[in-house]
């Protein structure tokens, strides 16, 4: 399998996916997560949609390093820290969120 739609399904927990690890595309926009966990192995992914939920902090996102799309629109995300080793993301998406910007 290469692609999931999950999108719009009351999901509040990740989890039973880390065996999918030739997924290259997840949808899990429109459900209840508040954080990113149960990704960490899907690391062959390239485009992620996680808009529309409640996440507040992107902890278990630095390791997807193949990934090209990211959608984060509309959570509640403040710090995008972990977001620096995505090297490979071309199209990043964040508004609707109350991101602060660091010098740091």
């Amino acid at each position: 399998m290469e692609e999931l739609q999950l999108g719009e399904n009351q999901i509040s927990k990740i989890s039973n996916l880390n065996h999918l690890q030739n997924l290259k595309a997840l949808v899990l926009k429109n459900n209840q997560l508040r954080e990113i966990d149960g990704l960490t192995k899907l690391v062959n992914l390239k485009s992620l949609d996680l808009s529309d939920n409640q996440i507040e902090v992107l902890d278990g996102i630095e390791n997807l390093k193949n990934l090209e799309y990211l959608n984060l629109s509309n959570n509640n995300i403040i710090d995008t820290k972990n977001l620096t080793n995505l090297t490979n993301l071309q199209t990043l998406k964040l508004n609707g969120n109350p991101v602060k910007i660091s010098s740091d």
